[in-house]
Order: structure tokens, then C-alpha cells, then sequence
């Protein structure tokens, strides 16, 4: 069931491993756009090497417009292009 799965991605998003690599793809072929959202958004902590392709291959054929934003977003997180996590007070001494 898709509660199931995308409960499942969770788990798997805090276990950098290529068996999690593994399943997190799985799910990013899912027919449910949830779980599809959720494996994207959890590849974004995993340092193996073939997560970013595998994101950029999602975006390729993606059409859910909430799904394709965090499969961007974790791309970026992986390549640098965008931090992890951000400095609260950089933020609001910007605010």
C-alpha cells in the first residue's frame, strides 16, 4: 500500500547504503506520486554515487510538479549546488 511504502522510504532515507540506494529507486518508478515524492526526497542523504543520476532521471520523465520539486531539490543538496541545512541566523539577519 502506498502508506506502507512511503513509510518504508522514510526508514530507508537514514540508512546510507547501496541496498537503500537500491529500494529508494525502486520507489522512484512507483505508480503512487507520494511514494515517488518521498524516495526523491530521501535519496538526498545518500552519498552513494549513483543517486544523482538516478534523480536526473526521474526529473527526465517526472510529470508531478510536487514530485519533480524535491527530486531538484535533493539533486542539488547532492551536488552542492544547494546546503543541506541552513544557518538560522544567516537567515534572519537577512530577514
Amino acid at each position: 500500500t502506498t502508506s506502507f511504502k512511503t513509510n518504508l522510504a522514510f526508514a530507508f532515507g537514514w540508512y546510507d547504503a547501496p541496498e537503500a540506494v537500491d529500494i529508494l529507486s525502486a520507489f522512484l518508478n512507483d505508480k503512487s506520486p507520494q511514494v515517488r515524492r518521498v524516495a526523491a526526497s530521501e535519496m538526498e542523504n545518500m552519498s552513494d554515487p549513483r543517486a544523482p543520476q538516478l534523480l536526473r532521471n526521474l526529473l527526465v520523465k517526472e510529470t508531478n510538479k510536487n514530485v519533480r520539486r524535491f527530486a531538484q531539490r535533493a539533486l542539488d543538496i547532492l551536488t552542492g549546488k544547494r546546503p543541506r541545512y541552513y544557518d538560522v541566523e544567516e537567515i534572519e539577519n537577512k530577514i
